[in-house]
């Protein structure tokens, strides 16, 4: 797993990563902190199987067309578009 590290910072510091939640072979989800409104949330981050992070980027997998990787992008922002329509106390807030 190449997950972030506790205590990184995402969104100009606005959450802080507590740990990794688990990793599936789209992704990786975290807790971290909304620094911000002080409150606990969970992350998910894209980052395809055979991706590799480095300083200052992430790397995708040999063979994987950057085209391919965009398609994943927008399904995976289609997929949060979707769940934030929701508005219940059995699913997630977006």
């Amino acid at each position: 797993m190449s997950a972030l590290a506790p205590t990184s910072t995402l969104q100009g510091s606005r959450y802080q990563i507590l740990r990794a939640l688990g990793q599936g072979s789209f992704g990786i989800t975290y807790r971290a902190l909304d620094t911000l409104l002080q409150r606990t949330v969970v992350i998910k981050e894209l980052f395809p199987q055979g991706c590799v992070r480095t300083a200052s980027a992430i790397r995708l997998p040999d063979g994987m067309a950057p085209e391919y990787f965009t398609a994943m992008l927008h399904s995976f922002v289609g997929e949060a578009r979707a769940l934030a329509k929701f508005s219940s106390e059995h699913v997630v807030r977006v």
